[in-house]
């Protein structure tokens, strides 16, 4: 009451709030949010444009990156990703779909927070708080398919979860995309309303790459893609795309407006081969814990008891104990603590605290936490978990250094199923290949072979690491004679000519405090069929071989043809049939925003203005972003 009675409440609030969110600012990273860099970015050299980005994202500015096919967004937001990894940023690599955030190296944004698929103000939406507050930064390609509504919801989850009132919470935001290619379609005009149109998007640095990489200044293709982008149809140049089809079909992509049309045409490629069919079925890995945790204590509640004490109440009575027998150690993060029910015919319960490192705890110092030096003796823990047992009624039966499955709750499992999304349906799906069949790889898995390379299987044979893509080798061969994941895998001749067995990679699902910091991993092989797709699949890729696009049942929507067309590097790869002047349309509100935007190669996109917010790890790091602005 006293509080409330004082002018400054809210001042002393919010400096209270602030002070609680700082014990969250080391949580973990979910491992749905570990990416790799690509080693195809080493070494990588920037455009003018590009690398005035790079400077920008290194100062916390969130930025808007526009810019045409072809002019090296995907390189950029490699290279932005890599060099704020390289300075301790936590970093959350994500798109819109999943095809662009597999070539990122990343997941879909949509699964990366829990951020639901459709919005609906009439019922609460669980986003992901922990993943919220875990991240310095988040990086969202292909943003031409997330709505306003999206970002402003994003926005305010942030704020919320970080409990900040900075503009995402003092997240920095990264958005990338070009809102003349596909965007969302809906039946409600809310639900449509471009990004550019938020709240949320003043708060960026708008700007857009213009310097081509994907095509030659003066290439016929680069004038056909100019004109499709303003709306513009050349039939001189479609007579000229209107050709026959190679005899050798081997190497030949169709595009198709719908889904349908192209599952109907890889499956009838399929059956048309008179080889044996294998199917590979996606494997489950075990239940695995995600950190390293002190041992697990078993407590058992009296046989009169319904139910276990509140989860409050046990975090708050670990966190007294804790310094009650240990005086000197770190207060507990309340996102460390596990209290799990077990699974027993009476109420029980498994009670363990996360730390980041082998040790049980860090030892507090004058001068701040010892990290790695042990503040708790052997013993310690089991009579802070035999103390805790006791005021909450119960009593410590026993210690576990790893839970017993038959006591891990079914609940876990049943979360980890839930959680399949967007990112895992598809790879769980069985994959059924035939020897001289077309393939693409849909993962990055080295500097040759990446997502979007073509191939045909010319085998099936035992694992042999000799011909694994390089940089994958001897560790996954193991993992494969450990797990008994598959006796054989195929081996694919790339277009390019070289020749590699295909390897299961791993798809993490789980590892928050949902599930107990439970996860599994699911093991697919990372190839699909690769005779047809749909535009909205390759938007993001650029395609190798003859593509070929019978227009003839394209439906009206804007940009749809720009986008097909703009996924070769040649003009010389395209077959295009019943082009009619109505399919080639433009967003004009897209166009006036894509012609506003700042180039990115003027060196005066570097003095954004005063009141340009930053990200709250610019607080942490101001010397190094003082220096960089000098």
């Amino acid at each position: 009451m006293t509080l409330l009675k004082r002018d400054d409440v809210f001042t002393v609030m919010t400096a209270e709030l602030e002070k609680r969110y700082s014990a969250f600012v080391q949580v973990y990273m979910p491992p749905r949010l570990d990416s790799a860099t690509d080693p195809s970015v080493s070494g990588t050299v920037l455009t003018p444009d590009q690398s005035n980005v790079l400077l920008l994202a290194e100062r916390g500015y969130n930025i808007y990156i526009g810019g045409s096919a072809g002019t090296g967004k995907t390189v950029l937001l490699k290279s932005i990703y890599r060099k704020l990894s390289q300075e301790g940023l936590r970093v959350a690599v994500t798109a819109t779909t999943g095809v662009a955030a597999v070539q990122l190296g990343g997941c879909t944004f949509h699964y990366a927070f829990n951020a639901p698929v459709v919005l609906d103000m009439s019922r609460p939406q669980r986003w992901d708080a922990t993943a919220l507050r875990a991240v310095d930064v988040v990086i969202i390609d292909e943003v031409s398919l997330l709505n306003a509504s999206r970002l402003d919801a994003f926005d305010m989850e942030a704020r919320l979860a970080r409990m900040s009132r900075a503009p995402f919470g003092g997240i920095q935001v990264i958005l990338c995309g070009d809102f003349l290619q596909l965007s969302i379609e809906g039946p409600d005009q809310l639900d449509t309303q471009p990004l550019f149109q938020s709240q949320a998007f003043k708060n960026f640095v708008q700007l857009r790459l213009v310097t081509p990489m994907r095509h030659a200044a003066g290439d016929p293709l680069l004038e056909l893609l100019t004109k499709l982008r303003r709306g513009i149809f050349d039939q001189r140049m479609f007579d000229q795309l209107n050709r026959p089809i190679p005899a050798d079909t081997t190497h030949i992509t169709y595009i198709f407006p719908r889904r349908r049309e192209a599952k109907q045409l890889n499956e009838r490629k399929l059956e048309e081969l008179q080889s044996t069919e294998h199917v590979y079925i996606p494997q489950r890995g075990p239940l695995e814990l995600v950190g390293t945790f002190t041992p697990s204590a078993f407590i058992d509640m009296p046989l009169e008891a319904t139910s276990l004490p509140s989860r409050e109440l046990v975090v708050q009575l670990l966190r007294e104990e804790i310094l009650e027998v240990c005086p000197e150690a770190v207060a507990v993060n309340e996102l460390d603590c596990v209290i799990m029910p077990a699974r027993t015919a009476h109420v029980s319960m498994l009670m363990r605290v996360r730390h980041p490192d082998k040790q049980l705890l860090h030892r507090m110092t004058p001068s701040g936490p010892i990290l790695g030096a042990s503040a708790l003796k052997p013993g310690q823990w089991e009579q802070v978990a035999e103390n805790v047992a006791k005021k909450v009624g119960g009593r410590l039966v026993r210690m576990y250094d790893k839970e017993p499955p038959n006591l891990i709750p079914l609940s876990v499992s049943m979360t980890l199923a839930d959680m399949n999304s967007s990112d895992t349906s598809d790879v769980l799906a069985p994959l059924r290949l035939k020897l001289g069949c077309r393939v693409m790889i849909n993962r990055n898995l080295s500097r040759t072979v990446s997502n979007g390379s073509v191939g045909v299987v010319e085998a099936f044979s035992e694992p042999d690491p000799t011909l694994f893509p390089t940089g994958i080798g001897s560790y996954s061969f193991h993992q494969l004679k450990e797990k008994t994941l598959f006796s054989t895998l195929p081996v694919v001749r790339l277009l390019s000519g070289e020749v590699v067995q295909v390897p299961p990679i791993s798809v993490a699902s789980g590892g928050t405090p949902l599930t107990y910091y439970y996860k599994h991993d699911v093991y697919p092989l990372p190839l699909q069929l690769g005779y047809s797709f749909t535009v909205h699949k390759v938007q993001g890729l650029t395609l190798q071989g003859t593509v070929v696009m019978d227009c003839a049942n394209f439906f009206d929507c804007p940009h749809l043809l720009y986008v097909a067309c703009s996924r070769v590097r040649s003009l010389d790869q395209l077959i295009v049939y019943n082009v009619e002047a109505r399919m080639i349309s433009v967003r004009r509100s897209a166009l006036q925003f894509a012609d506003g935007l700042a180039e990115a190669h003027n060196p005066a996109i570097l003095i954004p203005p005063a009141d340009m917010p930053r990200a709250s790890w610019t607080e942490r790091t101001a010397q190094r972003v003082l220096k960089l602005e000098e």
